[in-house]
């Protein structure tokens, strides 16, 4: 699974020297890692992940500047992002319009899609395809550097309590017996608040399309 950030990266937060730095948790980091992606992604409604994705979204009758929220932003340039309208009753697609690049603007980096034009009442739905996410170098997605300092964040607070269950608890561990289980129950559920605090900007709030 590709995660959005390394062990070096949560090793750095925690001002680790990585000349001298010991190397027998970072299998347990990157399980921490992997851990604080999943929560990063549901906070946030969206995946970060560069892919091709295909949305349907409902278009009411409208004026100018209706709005569309994508699920996923860093829309690309290449492929070109590409709107068909729905004129059926039901969106079967037998019914199609392109509509051309020079009838809507796109915000890139927010993934939000701006129609130049009025909907008319017979428009169903806009068949949306594109692009967007963020490329994997490594095992590691290169998203956003306040996303990637969630995740060194909310994992080292998560390391903090598997050293203290290592060190101060280890009738516990030994019960426990597994590695999954232990970071089970010492893994803090949801982000911590600063981590939320950081990740405000790029949590999904919208779904579908509203008028401007």
């Amino acid at each position: 699974m590709a995660k959005f950030c390394s062990v070096a990266d949560v090793k750095a937060y925690l001002n680790i020297d990585p000349a001298r730095a010991y190397t027998g948790y970072d299998a347990r980091i990157a399980s921490l890692i992997e851990l604080s992606t999943n929560e990063i992604q549901t906070f946030c409604n969206r995946s970060f992940l560069r892919g091709e994705y295909v949305e349907y979204i409902s278009l009411p009758e409208s004026r100018r500047n209706h709005k569309i929220w994508l699920k996923e932003r860093a829309v690309q340039a290449s492929p070109a992002l590409s709107i068909k309208l729905d004129y059926s009753s039901a969106p079967s697609w037998n019914i199609v319009s392109p509509v051309l690049p020079d009838l809507y603007r796109v915000d890139a980096e927010k993934g939000v899609v701006t129609l130049m034009f009025a909907t008319a009442h017979a428009t169903d739905a806009a068949q949306i395809t594109y692009t967007a996410g963020y490329p994997e170098v490594g095992g590691v997605v290169e998203v956003p550097a306040p996303v990637k300092l969630a995740c060194a964040l909310q994992t080292s607070a998560n390391l903090e309590r598997l050293l203290a269950s290592d060190f101060g608890q280890k009738e516990k561990t030994e019960r426990k017996g597994t590695l999954n289980t232990k970071l089970e129950d010492g893994y803090i559920k949801g982000l911590l608040p600063q981590c939320r605090n950081i990740l405000r900007d790029y949590v999904k709030l919208r779904t579908g399309s509203r008028i401007a």
